[in-house]
């Protein structure tokens, strides 16, 4: 099963924390959870305000080529399921998304450099736990491969190798 959750550098880590709250409170994602959440007054704490007072923009890694989740489209605008998700948590706190936009490699590098703060969508994995901040998932895919039911030669993954 693929688990998708917000990561963190240095700076993130309240943003984080203030987007699992408000995640964990919406239970699964719905329009519905979010529209209550966005009537209600005080989601964050006086410490939370003041820190996104102080820490108005988040940078963002805006992964170019990760279609649905994460994409940046011709025109250059950052798309997808994780950006609309972000967008919407952080305009719920007051919040801007600032994407990064560039390889894999080079926004792996700057979050871990503290260059950017947050990587929706990001998998864990052991290496990365010891090296980020990781939410619980916000979204979960199982993983499955569909063949007809005629189709005798594929009934494990070994069998599509080659």
């Amino acid at each position: 099963m693929n688990s998708k959750s917000l990561i963190c550098g240095q700076r993130g880590w309240r943003f984080v924390l203030v987007a699992a709250l408000i995640a964990v409170s919406l239970n699964l994602i719905s329009a519905n959870a979010l529209a209550q959440i966005e009537a209600e007054q005080n989601l964050l704490s006086p410490e939370e305000q003041a820190w996104v007072a102080a820490n108005p923009i988040i940078r963002s890694a805006a992964v170019r080529d990760w279609p649905p989740f994460d994409y940046v489209d011709s025109s250059g605008a950052y798309r997808g399921i994780d950006a609309d998700l972000l967008r919407r948590l952080t305009s719920m706190v007051g919040l801007t998304i600032e994407p990064v936009s560039g390889p894999w490699s080079d926004l792996y590098r700057m979050l871990k450099a503290g260059e950017i703060d947050i990587c929706p969508g990001m998998q864990a994995s052991e290496l990365r736990r010891k090296e980020l901040l990781f939410t619980d998932p916000l979204l979960s895919f199982p993983h499955a491969i569909f063949v007809r039911k005629d189709e005798s030669g594929v009934s494990r993954l070994e069998d599509l190798a080659g």
